[in-house]
């Protein structure tokens, strides 16, 4: 997984090195993951406003982004096959 985005108001957790965006708080860095998780001001900057930046600077690319939901079906769906296989 190269790219990876989950969202709540208020939080961006991506997958991309640098985020230079106004309102952005704090940035905290997984080296282990690559990941970071983007905490910023909603009422200064927004999810898209954030993706768009990253995006047009090169450090994210949406369109192979999953989702934190789709990372959650595919494991689902893993242990199931799993589960299946052993029944």
């Amino acid at each position: 997984m190269t790219y990876y985005i989950h969202h709540v108001s208020g939080r961006l957790r991506i997958k991309s090195p640098v985020v230079p965006v106004r309102g952005i708080d704090r940035v905290n860095v997984n080296v282990a993951t690559g990941g970071c998780v983007i905490h910023y001001d909603p009422k200064v900057a927004n999810r898209d406003h954030i993706v768009s930046v990253l995006s047009c600077t090169r450090y994210f690319n949406p369109s192979l982004a999953i989702t934190h939901d789709e990372v959650v079906r595919r494991a689902s769906a893993k242990c199931f096959h799993l589960l299946s296989a052993l029944i």
